[in-house]
């Protein structure tokens, strides 16, 4: 076994979060003292992700009370690997809306897309309409220039 948890060098303790058959007792341990690392290194541990129990331990204890989702984010994707070698896997995590970071993401980037393009619509119309303003400002003047030529003309034959 490579590394130890009691190690004083993080990346030794690291090596012994991703290989060890860890108990409920060490993922708690690990988790106290090295916290983001713990979860980075444990994630890789596929006696951690084999089993129920403890995967459930780390996915609601651990991977959900990190502050920075990209390790959340990061998480899933090792979970969705190892899915496809363990299809009956579950996974115990509780996301916001039952998605995944990543489809948050493109749904949010999707509503921005669309948002761009009513903007963009909006700029149109408001091109239209001053495009029509000045086509009705020529058509004015056309009208007053005409009603002038007109009142010239009745006022010659009177």
């Amino acid at each position: 076994m490579q590394g130890r948890p009691t190690a004083k060098e993080v990346a030794e303790r690291c090596a012994y979060y991703g290989n060890a058959e860890l108990t409920e007792v060490e993922l708690k341990a690990g988790y106290q003292r090295d916290q983001e690392v713990f979860v980075f290194a444990a994630m890789n541990n596929k006696n951690v992700l084999s089993k129920s129990a403890l995967r459930k331990l780390f996915e609601e204890e651990m991977v959900t009370r990190l502050v920075s989702g990209h390790m959340t984010d990061r998480y899933l994707k090792r979970f969705e690997l190892e899915k496809k070698e363990w299809p009956h896997i579950k996974s115990y995590l509780h996301i916001k809306s039952n998605l995944g970071f990543r489809e948050e993401i493109a749904l949010a980037e999707q509503a921005q897309a669309e948002a761009s393009k009513q903007g963009a619509r909006i700029e149109s119309l408001i091109a239209a309409v001053h495009g029509f303003a000045e086509e009705l400002k020529t058509a004015r003047e056309l009208l007053i220039a005409a009603a002038v030529v007109i009142a010239a003309i009745l006022f010659l034959l009177t």
